[in-house]
């Protein structure tokens, strides 16, 4: 017994019929512990295998009879050994054990019973099985919605994608939606609120969902919160692209119900783009990156609109991104040139002024239309260096004509300014004040242009700007009146050396005698208030002569002369404007 005694594992030695020959003090104390009499907690002589059948009808009976099952096989030498885990709760705590049963060593009936606390190993097991677990909702799961995350959408359309390979006339749509003007809840209610229109917004998205009628449906129809504010709703079992537009039209009119937050009724509305499984998607990323692209032309196409993917809105996508690449290298490969045309008086034919017009020839693009490179330009910034670079060499080349054909040379030259450009405030001024010296260019003959949609953008900036820009004694022209808001009243309250009509506003006055009408008093305005009227887009010797009927002061189109590098300029300028004007 004092070997026995000895370990700190509870131990019990049954004979043949499974009856307690004897037990250490351990074993006592592990009775005593789970609640036995103490009476029970001496039980020689005791069956243990009755024990077991007791716990069998009890809350235990799972453990208790596969326990009377394992010590069984032992004594009948059917096995060598039987181990148990199981949780034991007792009046104190709960606790677990391994039971472990094993023949006696040099007995031919007997075997050892022995119970070993394992509680603390057992917690240790939950702690990291919750953790884990945790971390996997973590993994998959948005936080703040509950909804899938991007893992969990991922995971859905690998295996929708499967499926449509062994079954091609399975279908499924992605639908990526937006919500529109998100940033200006944020900005005005803060972004609790922004959070809670989220987790509305998803709850509202999950009571969207149609019953499935077929347990695939049920598995794979999926609502995810992608990213930000753009979630995401897998259409499985659809039949082409106007299944896929009708549900999007359910979700757009679930959404338009108004969302209470923070006390207030808000409207929503969505961009929707949708992406089918079918086209041109090879895999989940494709199908992904297809449907964001095709919510990117929803946005574009204004709030609340859905768009399809079509491959042709990657080829565009593709070319942009190469005409952004190949243009970051224009400037330095000499690729860009600036070509000039002539601004000429109506009554003379004499040439006024010529505008710089930017031009690109790339290698393997070929000619690349400004009206495609110059929004790239804007948009990531290069028009900076570009239209910098831009203005210097147009100072530069008015300087060399002054030197180089004096009798011919225009008096100024037109520069147009991008929106980014405005934006610069101090450093704008420094590279026109920088352009001027180096080019030795008295400052009144350079005009620069800026377009009435940007002035009226920014109404205020752009009054400070345009006079500080007149305070370095630099000309300005409105360039592109008559495309924007047409305000007279922006006439009168900006003060302009020039402005210049836009062309596709000229070309209709011999069509339209409303047009006629109106372009007719804007002149009228415009020489009234002591600046130049220009007319954008002549070509036609018929509108030419309306213009000069309406006492327009100055011209600029094909009529007179092409955009031209500068020595064809001052070779096709002698006589060509005043024999168009014959």
């Amino acid at each position: 017994m004092s070997v026995l005694d000895s370990l700190s594992e509870s131990i019990a030695v049954l004979d043949q019929h499974g009856v307690i020959v004897t037990v250490n003090q351990a074993w006592r104390q592990f009775a005593w512990r789970n609640g036995c009499t103490q009476q029970a907690t001496a039980p020689i002589g005791t069956n243990y295998l009755s024990i077991c059948a007791q716990a069998a009808g009890s809350a235990k009976g799972e453990e208790g009879a596969l326990a009377a099952d394992g010590i069984r096989a032992v004594i009948d030498r059917r096995r060598t050994e039987f181990t148990l885990e199981y949780p034991c709760h007792s009046p104190y705590e709960q606790r677990w054990y391994r039971l472990k049963v094993t023949r006696l060593c040099g007995s031919t009936s007997q075997v050892v019973v022995s119970h070993l606390d394992i509680t603390q190993r057992k917690r240790t097991e939950i702690a990291a099985n919750l953790a884990r677990a945790l971390l996997r909702q973590a993994a998959e799961e948005d936080q703040l919605t509950g909804l899938a995350n991007r893992m969990m959408l991922t995971q859905c359309l690998e295996e929708l994608a499967d499926t449509s390979e062994e079954e091609p006339t399975s279908r499924f749509a992605l639908l990526f939606l937006k919500l529109d003007r998100f940033d200006f809840i944020n900005d005005t209610l803060g972004h609790e609120a922004g959070d809670e229109m989220l987790m509305c917004l998803a709850q509202r998205l999950r009571s969207s969902l149609p019953e499935a009628t077929t347990e695939a449906e049920v598995a794979n129809s999926m609502i995810a919160r992608f990213e930000g504010h753009v979630f995401a709703y897998v259409a499985c079992g659809i039949e082409g692209p106007n299944e896929a537009t009708t549900i999007a039209d359910r979700l757009r009119q679930s959404l338009s119900v108004p969302f209470t937050i923070k006390g207030q009724d808000l409207q929503s509305t969505v961009s929707i783009g949708i992406a089918m499984s079918d086209v041109t998607a090879r895999g989940p990323q494709e199908l992904i990156r297809n449907a964001n692209i095709a919510l990117n032309e929803a946005q574009q196409a204004g709030a609340g609109s859905t768009r399809i993917f079509e491959q042709t809105m990657h080829d565009r996508l593709s070319r942009r991104l190469r005409i952004e690449v190949a243009l970051r290298l224009a400037l330095r490969r000499r690729e860009l040139t600036v070509l000039y045309q002539p601004i000429v008086d109506l009554d003379t034919g004499r040439m006024m002024s010529v505008e710089a017009l930017l031009r690109w020839n790339h290698p393997d693009l070929g000619a690349v239309s400004p009206n495609e490179f110059i929004p790239i330009a804007e948009e990531t910034g290069l028009i900076v260096p570009i239209g910098e670079w831009v203005l210097r060499e147009s100072c530069i080349q008015w300087a060399r004509w002054q030197l180089q054909h004096p009798a011919t040379a225009p008096p100024s030259i037109n520069v147009n300014l991008s929106r980014v450009q405005m934006a610069l405030g101090n450093r704008l001024l420094l590279t026109v004040r920088s352009a001027l010296e180096v080019a030795r260019m008295p400052a009144a003959a350079l005009q620069l242009e800026i377009t009435e949609r940007e002035v009226m953008k920014d109404p205020v900036g752009a009054g400070e700007l345009i006079s500080r820009l007149r305070d370095l004694g630099v000309r300005l022209a409105m360039d592109d009146f008559g495309t924007g808001t047409s305000s007279l009243g922006c006439l009168r309250d900006y003060r302009f050396h020039s402005i210049k009509i836009d062309k596709t506003f000229i070309t209709n006055i011999s069509r339209d005698p409303h047009v006629l009408a109106v372009a007719r008093a804007t002149v009228n305005v415009i020489e009234n208030l002591g600046m130049v009227s220009v007319a954008e887009g002549i070509e036609e010797p018929q509108v030419l002569a309306m213009l000069q009927a309406m006492g327009c002061h100055c011209g600029q189109g094909n009529l007179f002369a092409r955009a031209m590098s500068p020595d064809k300029l001052m070779d096709a300028m002698v006589g060509s404007p005043a024999a168009a004007l014959s």
